[in-house]
């Protein structure tokens, strides 16, 4: 499976929002995310990603096809990936796991990733991601307002 990524502009605004319904959709399932009056659940930083210099969105598309995407944020000197999509079709291929190297490849530097205990797919598939690709990595637990627990990886890209 050919695996191209793409940094998101404007002209990729429409395909972002769609598939970021999807993203909530599958969301809905483990937090209360309500659909509006109109049948979305809507993002309402999807905006930022196209005019702050600190957040960045990627897409990507396998064979031709869009699979996923990555949204980031520039938290002074590290980059946090705060939203990572794959569409179900493409998961368990490892599309998954080619699409957070090639992206941490591609922008460098250090990293973290958070992992809502809560998400139990999402769990193992990050342990094993983060650790099969960085030599050394931090792991820590948080939690936040909603007392929620995070799983927190963090790391240098080998870039």
């Amino acid at each position: 499976m050919k695996l191209e990524l793409l940094e998101a502009g404007s002209e990729h605004r429409t395909v972002l929002e769609n598939l970021m319904e999807l993203y909530l959709y599958d969301w809905s399932e483990m937090n209360e995310i309500l659909l509006d009056d109109q049948g979305h659940y809507g993002y309402d930083y999807l905006p930022q990603y196209f005019v702050e210099p600190e957040r960045r969105a990627f897409l990507a598309r396998a064979d031709g096809h869009w699979a996923g995407f990555a949204l980031l944020r520039d938290l002074v000197g590290r980059t946090d990936v705060a939203e990572f999509f794959v569409a179900r079709y493409y998961r368990r291929k490892a599309l998954g796991t080619q699409f957070a190297r090639e992206l941490w490849d591609r922008v460098g530097g250090s990293w973290q990733v958070r992992v809502w205990e809560g998400n139990v797919a999402a769990v193992p598939f990050w342990e094993r991601v983060v650790s099969g690709y960085a030599s050394r990595f931090e792991r820590t637990v948080e939690s936040d307002d909603e007392a929620k627990n995070w799983n927190v990886y963090r790391f240098e890209s080998r870039r």
